[in-house]
């Protein structure tokens, strides 16, 4: 090689030719109809049983159609909308049958609670009314009483099956025994028991010697028919005669 003559160049930082075919175009992100379509979508099935749920359900099924109709046929748009899409579907189509399901369960737990809560109620106004008669010796003529001796809350006459109730008013017919006869009293005589129609089927009663205990409509008028108990059936069907759900506590 002449001393003249100069190497040729190898540099590796030498521009490759451009390639024949395009680059790869970058995906698209989904379209932001159709991520709402599908959040929606989601958030009704979570609340499918109330009101809300159903109407987030049919707004998700709009807009996925929405947007399957404007996403054209790539990208993900169209697969989110497509799913936002069959979700609410799915939805609609089961919200008859989840709602036949838990409508009845919801009311039973509701009508339970309801029986628990005047249960509690009537046990603790039993209990009220042995504390009056030892503090007096004699019962309470009238309900208040037992109020106004900070024996029993004012709020504890409502029953959870009475709508109507107000301060002042009373969701249970109460009647004094008769002292005189209170050691002949037998179990089943009654001291106190719910207004009609409060609970379906059937009444809690309070016996005269503090008993509580949720009886059939049936079996409380037989409660009504025994001798202990002429007194109180006579003043209860004057009072429910009017149809009254609840009474003047005095």
């Amino acid at each position: 090689m002449s001393q003249n003559q100069q190497p040729a160049n190898t540099s590796i930082n030498a521009t490759p030719p451009p390639s024949p075919y395009p680059a790869p175009a970058a995906a698209k992100p989904a379209g932001g109809m159709a991520v709402t379509a599908l959040v929606l979508a989601i958030i009704g099935i979570l609340t499918v049983v109330f009101g809300v749920g159903l109407l987030l359900t049919i707004v998700a099924m709009v807009l996925g159609i929405i947007a399957l109709a404007t996403s054209g046929r790539k990208g993900r748009s169209i697969g989110v909308a497509l799913a936002a899409t069959i979700l609410s579907g799915i939805t609609l189509l089961a919200t008859p049958v989840v709602v036949a399901i838990l409508v009845p369960v919801i009311g039973s737990a509701l009508g339970e609670a309801k029986k628990a809560a005047c249960q509690a109620n009537l046990k603790t106004f039993g209990m009220a009314l042995r504390q009056y008669e030892r503090q007096n010796a004699t019962w309470p003529q009238r309900p208040m009483a037992v109020v106004k001796a900070g024996l029993f809350p004012e709020s504890g006459f409502k029953c959870g099956g009475d709508s109507t109730w107000t301060l002042g008013r009373s969701s249970y017919f109460y009647l004094a025994p008769d002292p005189q006869k209170f050691d002949q009293y037998h179990g089943y005589a009654l001291a106190a028991c719910d207004l009609q129609d409060h609970h379906n089927g059937g009444r809690y009663v309070l016996t005269v010697h503090g008993n509580v205990m949720f009886v059939p409509e049936n079996e409380f008028r037989r409660m009504l028919q025994q001798p202990d108990n002429a007194a109180f059936a006579a003043a209860l069907a004057a009072v429910e005669a009017s149809g009254a759900r609840n009474i003047p506590l005095e």
